[in-house]
C-alpha cells in the first residue's frame, strides 16, 4: 500500500510560492523501502501544532520557513508515524538546518525532456525504483554553472529532484538529499533548496531510499536545507 495518506493538507503555492505542501503522510512503523512515490514521506504530517499556526507568524516573528521547520519537529518528536525509532524520538531535539538561504531559491525555465521513457534508480538496500526524467534545469551555485535533472512519475505528479552535493557525507547526510519543485502560471518551476530534506534511510537503517542518480551528484556546495542528522542509527 502506498504511503501518502489521502486526506493529505495542502497549501495553495500559487498564491505562496516558496513554502511547500506540508501535506498528510503515513507509513507503518515496519522497514519499508522509500520509493520515489513516497518521497515527501519526510515532510510534516498536516499535524496543528499548538504554536505555529500561520495566523501567530507575525506575533511570533516566524518566518514561513521557520514555522514549516517547527512543525516538521514536532511531526519527527511526537508522531506515532515519525521515521525516527522510538528511541531516537525519545531524546529528539530537533532536526539539524542550514541558515535560510535566500540566494539558494531559483524561478527558472526548464528544459523538458521529448517523449520520456522509464529510468530505473537505484535504492539504497539494492534493487531499483522507476521514475521519467521531465526537465532539465540549470542555475548557478557561486560561480559554477550546474545543470540537473527533474524527475516526475506521472504526468499530473510532484516534480522530484533527486540531488548530491559537495557537502554530503560531511554536512549532509552521505547519501544525498531530496527537494521538490512547483511549477508557475508562466511555466517556469520553482526551486528552493531551503526545502531540502533529508530521505528517510538518513536517520535509521529501517528505511530503503532512492539514490541520486550520477546526473545530479555534483561538487558545488549547496548549504541550504537539512544537514545530517546528529542522532543517526547506522
Amino acid at each position: 500500500a502506498g504511503l501518502i495518506d489521502p486526506a493529505r493538507r495542502s497549501r495553495d503555492l500559487k498564491s505562496d510560492i516558496g513554502e511547500p505542501d506540508t501535506g498528510v503522510t503515513a507509513s507503518n512503523r515496519q522497514p519499508a523501502t522509500q520509493t520515489l512515490k513516497h518521497r515527501d514521506q519526510t515532510r510534516p504530517h498536516g499535524l496543528r501544532p499548538p504554536v505555529v499556526r500561520p495566523q501567530l507568524r507575525k506575533h511570533l516573528d516566524m518566518s514561513r520557513l521557520a514555522e514549516f521547520r517547527a512543525e516538521k519537529d514536532v511531526f519527527f518528536g511526537s508522531d506515532n508515524d515519525s521515521p525516527l525509532t522510538d528511541g531516537q524520538r525519545k531524546r529528539f531535539k530537533g532536526l539539524a538546518y542550514f541558515d535560510e538561504a535566500p540566494d539558494l531559491a531559483f524561478k527558472l525555465t526548464p528544459n523538458l525532456v521529448k517523449d520520456p521513457a522509464p529510468v530505473d534508480i537505484p535504492v539504497t538496500t539494492g534493487g531499483t525504483t522507476t521514475t521519467q526524467r521531465w526537465a532539465k534545469i540549470s542555475f548557478a551555485i557561486g560561480d559554477q554553472q550546474t545543470t540537473l535533472t527533474v524527475f516526475r512519475e506521472e504526468d499530473d505528479g510532484p516534480l522530484f529532484l533527486p540531488f548530491r552535493d559537495g557537502t554530503a557525507g560531511n554536512e549532509t547526510h552521505a547519501v544525498g538529499r531530496y527537494v521538490e519543485l512547483h511549477t508557475l502560471p508562466d511555466g517556469d518551476v520553482w526551486l528552493d533548496f531551503n526545502y531540502a530534506y533529508n530521505p528517510y534511510c538518513a536517520y535509521n537503517d529501517l528505511w530503503a531510499c532512492p539514490i541520486p542518480p550520477p546526473e545530479n551528484r555534483i561538487s558545488a556546495p549547496i548549504r541550504a536545507g537539512e544537514r545530517a542528522y546528529p542522532d543517526a542509527l547506522h
